[in-house]
C-alpha cells in the first residue's frame, strides 16, 4: 500500500519519562531540585572504590520496584500496595523496552526491546558489561570503573553522574537474533533508569535512551518508540481483593492532548460486587518534551493497537505475534497493522494513526474492549548521521483512585507535575 508522508522531526531526544508517578532530576551542574549536589563536594575526602556489573539490576523504594535486564528491557515492575507490608504486591508491568526500525538498501530491520531478545550488552572492549547501579552514597565514590567512554552520564572528572536518588546504567546494541541481517548492527543504545525517595514521586520512575549511529552511513527514516506489557491485576500475592478481575480485564486508551497511554479497568456488569476502588488503578507512560537541541518529545506519529494474540480480538492484524518481521515492525511504528492497512476509528469510520481517544468515565467516543493489552507510542521518523547520538526520555506513572474516575484524575494530576518540574527528568 501507498505510504503517506509525514515531516520529519528536526532533532530527537527522546524523553521517555517513565512516571509511574512521579520523579525528579539533575540540572546541569548536578543539583537535585529541593536537595544537594548528586556526587557531593569533596570526592577527594573518599574513599575510591568499583561497580560491579550484573546481567541486571533491581531499583526499588518503599513502593515501586523494578529490573533492568540483561535485553535491554524493563521487567518484573511491583507495586507495595501497603508499604508497611511488603508481602501485599500487584505486578505491574511484564516488560517494556524501547523499538527501533528502519529500511535501508531494500531490508527492512527491526529490533524490539519489549520481545525479549530486541538487544544484547555492548562488549566493545571498553571495560566490564553487564548493568551498573549507583546510588547517592556510591556516588561519593572515586567510582574507578564507571563506564563513561561508553556514554555513561559523568562529571568533567569522569565521575557517575546521578540521575534521582538511585540508577541504574547499561549499553547494549542490537542482537543478532532479531536482526539476522544487521541491518541495525551499526546502532548503540545506551539506557539510563532512575528513581526518587522523594514521596510525591514514590509512584514513577525515568528511562532514557540514547542512541548513537557508529556507523559511517546516515539513517534517513529511523522510527522509533517505546512499548510495554502492562499487567493490572496480575499475581497480586497476599492480597484477596476484587475477585475474578485479572489482566485480561485490561482496556487501554490514550490522551491526545498530554500525548500519554495509560491502561485502566472500567466496571462491566458481568464484575458482579466489585468494590469501587477496583477499578482506580491505572498506570501508563508518555514520551517527555526534553529542551535538548536532540529532542524530539513532541513529534508523535502514532498510537497504534497492540493485542496479545491474533484470537478472541476484533484486531486480529495487530498481534504481539505478528512482529517478527522487520516490515511488520516498521509498519507497526507507522500506526499500520500487520498487512501495512490503517487503524480505522469505528466511531467515525475514519482512517486515523491514534487508537482509543475516547473517555473511558463517559463511556464516549473509540473505547477498547477487555483483553490482555500492550501499549506501542512511536515518535515521527528521524535523520540520524554517522556519529550522531539522539535521546528518548520516558515517564512511567501509576496512580490509585477511590473509583475510575478519581483514578483517571489522579494519574493525569500526576504527569502534569512532573511534566512541569522539568529537573525531575530535562537532562
Amino acid at each position: 500500500m501507498a505510504q503517506e508522508r509525514y515531516p520529519r522531526s528536526a532533532a530527537w531526544t527522546l524523553g521517555l519519562a517513565v512516571a509511574v508517578a512521579a520523579a525528579v532530576g539533575c540540572d546541569s551542574q548536578g543539583t537535585i531540585p529541593g536537595g544537594g549536589s548528586a556526587t557531593g563536594s569533596s570526592r577527594d575526602e573518599l574513599r575510591t572504590g568499583a561497580l560491579t556489573p550484573e546481567p541486571s539490576q533491581y531499583l526499588e523504594n518503599e513502593v515501586l520496584g523494578f529490573r533492568v535486564d540483561r535485553l535491554g528491557g524493563i521487567a518484573g515492575t511491583a507495586w507495595n500496595l501497603d508499604p508497611g507490608d511488603p508481602t501485599l504486591r500487584s505486578w505491574l508491568l511484564s516488560m517494556a523496552g524501547l523499538w527501533l526500525a528502519a529500511e535501508r538498501d531494500g531490508i527492512r530491520s527491526n529490533t524490539v526491546g519489549t520481545r525479549g531478545n530486541g538487544f544484547e550488552f555492548d562488549s566493545t572492549g571498553y571495560g566490564p558489561v553487564g548493568v551498573f547501579k549507583v546510588d547517592r552514597e556510591s556516588a561519593r565514590r572515586q567510582i574507578v570503573n564507571w563506564p563513561s567512554r561508553l556514554g555513561a552520564p559523568a562529571d568533567p572528572d569522569g565521575s557517575p553522574r546521578l540521575y534521582g536518588d538511585r540508577m541504574a546504567w547499561a549499553a547494549y546494541v542490537p542482537s543478532a537474533r532479531f536482526d539476522p541481517d544487521r541491518a541495525l548492527s551499526d546502532l548503540g543504545i545506551a539506557l539510563s533508569a532512575w528513581m526518587w525517595d522523594r514521596q510525591d514521586l514514590s509512584e514513577s520512575f525515568f528511562l532514557r535512551y540514547d542512541v548513537t549511529n557508529r556507523g559511517r552511513e546516515a539513517y534517513r527514516d529511523l522510527h522509533v518508540g517505546f512499548g510495554a506489557d502492562p499487567d493490572l491485576f496480575r499475581n497480586r500475592t497476599g492480597v484477596a481483593v476484587c475477585p475474578g478481575l485479572t489482566y485480561w480485564h485490561n482496556q487501554v486508551g490514550y490522551d491526545p492532548e498530554r500525548r500519554l497511554t495509560f491502561v485502566y479497568t472500567a466496571r462491566h456488569a458481568e464484575d458482579g460486587e466489585q468494590a469501587d476502588a477496583c477499578y482506580g488503578l491505572v498506570e501508563g507512560f508518555a514520551i517527555l518534551d526534553t529542551s535538548a537541541p536532540e529532542g524530539l518529545g513532541p513529534e508523535m506519529l502514532a498510537h497504534r493497537i497492540w493485542t496479545r494474540q491474533e484470537f478472541n480480538t476484533p484486531y486480529p492484524n495487530f498481534s504481539g505475534e505478528r512482529l517478527e518481521a522487520g516490515q511488520v515492525a516498521l509498519w507497526a511504528l507507522q500506526g499500520l497493522s500487520a498487512t501495512g492497512e490503517p487503524m480505522i476509528d469505528p466511531t467515525t469510520g475514519q482512517a486515523t494513526r491514534f487508537a482509543f481517544t475516547g473517555d473511558p468515565v463517559a463511556g464516549t467516543g473509540w473505547i477498547s474492549e477487555r483483553t490482555d493489552w500492550r501499549s506501542l507510542l512511536s515518535l515521527r521518523p528521524i535523520e540520524l548521521a554517522p556519529g550522531e547520538t539522539r535521546s528518548m526520555t520516558v515517564v512511567w506513572i501509576v496512580a490509585q483512585g477511590v473509583d475510575l474516575e478519581d483514578g483517571l484524575n489522579r494519574f493525569r494530576s500526576r504527569f502534569d507535575a512532573i511534566a512541569a518540574e522539568r529537573g525531575l527528568w530535562d537532562y
